[in-house]
């Protein structure tokens, strides 16, 4: 699937779904890949265009490198709400207590914990 993109179509829009879908469907490595390939192509430092919602299907199925690459571009990515879903939410709801602990430590407070309205309890 990865050679058959680059191969035949390698733009933004592609590269942002392909992304999405390898979180959605649990597979780190190839999420990473891809966020690489787009951040090969953006201006150093620019977090525009950034696909921040990869961080949502992510954090459902227990990505932490993807969550924590994500988080690492802009911190408020925590509080994203995208289809009423947030990355604190889906943990709670799949059921990853360690995930929504490590999510919370993840917090926009530098790592000193988040100021995050959970609904798992």
């Amino acid at each position: 699937m990865v050679r058959l993109i680059v191969e035949c179509k390698k733009d933004r829009k592609t590269l942002v779904r392909s992304a999405v879908v390898a979180a959605d469907k649990g597979h780190e490595e190839v999420a990473l890949y891809w966020l690489n390939v787009l951040d090969a192509g953006r201006k150093k430092g620019s977090t525009q265009g950034y696909p921040y919602h990869v961080v949502i299907p992510a954090a459902e199925r227990g990505l932490m490198k993807v969550v924590g690459r994500v988080l690492a571009q802009e911190s408020r990515t925590l509080h994203l709400v995208n289809h009423n879903k947030t990355p604190l939410a889906m943990a709670c709801k799949s059921n990853q207590l360690e995930r929504v602990a490590q999510l919370i430590a993840m917090g926009p407070t530098g790592g000193h914990g988040a100021d995050v309205p959970c609904a798992c309890h």
